[in-house]
């Protein structure tokens, strides 16, 4: 007589044969929250869910979370509590925004996504009991891959050189003519394309723009002045899918220097709105780029370091200038502008600024969305994405505001949804000086609509991610 054929471990390795995974949809784009699902686990089974991702430069990242079925026998990612791993709670997207290097990685790795035509793909699987670490050694009762798009079907990638310029132009599917954006990254210099392409996927034809490292500057030596810039404001407004009546400007780190000085001063610039993300107004108006710089790197003696030997620079533009010369006199702007600043950001004193500039005589001062709490926060974007936030000045193992985004996700997030960085909702309670209303968007194909596996070792495409990053940011009217 087989006495075990009844135990709660016998019956446990007959179902766990046939653990359901789901994942819906399969594929979507990278702000796109997705569901995950796993099914016919017994009543009270403890298990982890784990994300892996190998990014476009070989490293691997992970992600983990504790979980114990419900009397259903199943676990719904998006509604249950994580008990523990990686993030901890009721976080939908807690998978993707929570990755961070594998054990034994190389300090300082960054997460990118260099080409923006392929997905980035993650494997989510599912192991028996809390694990913390050892994943590669086990076997999981089940698993599904996750892609994530950056481009919707549809959407045309154009790189530009015309006039000098060394940038990408990303055209939403369709005839047009779309609102139009300049996309400003930071001081690490390059292009940097993955912000302009989901733009356009959500209707926003978006012009990524190398203004640090452009082919023009390698060839000569010497940076880029206003024209660069207003060069690739005329690209846009003479485009003949661009309305050139409805063109915004957004600005990351050092690139909301130049956002806020071009769109203030230049007279070729006609934007209908602004967005800057952690940075500051402080600058020698009347400088050119390497004059800006240059003038940052005359405070290099305030350059601090924390107990890990990274750099903080946020010292180097305080105090805050009396000296109108000094700062961008951001009051006389002519278009709605929005601030989104992390309170403690250690790269830039984006929320010194801030403040300063809300001081300024105004009708109606600019809306400011901070974080919830006082975290390091300086590269706001995807919650599920850890990025470049920004240059490094000095070879040291690196800057605060490089890791920001891994080190405190969750706060990056609560501000994302403030800002309407996430569903684009929540933004329009800042009218009327911002105006975050894009028009609707007709996908040429439409994603997959989900993924399942069922018993070990068996994957399938799978794809959406976490919460809308930046639709809003477009502050566009729909109004023509």
């Amino acid at each position: 007589m087989d006495t075990t054929r009844g135990s709660p471990e016998v019956r446990m390795d007959r179902k766990q044969r046939c653990v359901k995974l789901s994942v819906q949809p399969s594929r979507g784009l990278m702000d796109e929250k997705f569901l995950v699902l796993v099914q016919n686990v017994l009543p009270g089974f403890q298990l982890t869910v784990y994300a892996f991702y190998r990014c476009d430069d070989g490293h691997s990242w992970e992600a983990f979370a504790h979980y114990t079925a419900n009397a259903s026998g199943t676990v719904n990612v998006s509604e249950d509590h994580s008990l523990g791993g990686t993030y901890s709670g009721v976080e939908p997207m807690g998978l993707m925004w929570s990755l961070r290097p594998v054990p034994g990685s190389k300090p300082g790795l960054r997460m990118r996504k260099m080409n923006v035509q392929t997905p980035m793909e993650v494997t989510i699987s599912v192991y028996r009991g809390h694990l913390t670490g050892g994943f590669v050694d086990q076997v999981p009762l089940a698993g599904v891959v996750v892609e994530r798009w950056y481009m919707a079907p549809g959407v045309r990638r154009v790189p530009v050189t015309e006039g000098g310029l060394t940038a990408t132009l990303f055209l939403p599917s369709g005839p047009g003519p779309f609102p139009g954006l300049l996309d400003l990254w930071g001081g690490g210099g390059k292009l940097v394309e993955y912000r302009a392409a989901l733009l356009a996927s959500h209707g926003i034809a978006s012009l990524a723009l190398d203004y640090l490292t452009p082919q023009i500057t390698k060839e000569t030596g010497k940076m880029v002045d206003n024209r660069y810039f207003e060069a690739a404001y005329r690209f846009l407004e003479q485009h003949p899918q661009v309305l050139g009546s409805r063109i915004g400007i957004l600005g990351l780190s050092f690139g909301t220097s130049i956002a806020l000085k071009m769109a203030v001063y230049s007279p070729v610039f006609k934007l209908r709105c602004a967005v800057c993300i952690s940075g500051s107004h402080v600058q020698p108006i009347e400088g050119s780029v390497q004059q800006i710089m240059t003038s940052f790197h005359k405070n290099a003696d305030k350059t601090r370091f924390n107990e890990e030997h990274q750099v903080i620079w946020r010292d180097l533009l305080l105090p805050i200038p009396t000296d109108p010369s000094l700062k961008v006199e951001v009051g006389r702007l002519r278009c709605p502008l929005l601030l989104v600043v992390g309170e403690d950001d250690q790269n830039w004193p984006a929320h010194e600024s801030a403040v300063d500039v809300s001081s300024s005589p105004w009708r109606r001062p600019p809306p400011v969305c901070r974080s919830p709490d006082r975290t390091s926060l300086h590269a706001v974007r995807p919650r599920q994405q850890l990025q470049d936030p920004g240059p490094r000045p000095s070879d040291v193992d690196g800057s605060v505001g490089r890791r920001d985004c891994g080190t405190f996700p969750r706060s990056g997030g609560r501000l994302e949804e403030d800002a309407g960085l996430s569903e684009g909702e929540s933004v329009r309670r800042h009218e009327p000086r911002s105006h975050f209303l894009l028009p609707p968007v007709t996908r040429s194909a439409p994603f997959d609509s989900g993924a399942s596996a069922c018993g070990s070792g068996s994957t399938d495409p799978l794809h959406r991610s976490s919460d809308m990053m930046l639709r809003g940011h477009a502050l566009i009217d729909t109004k023509r």
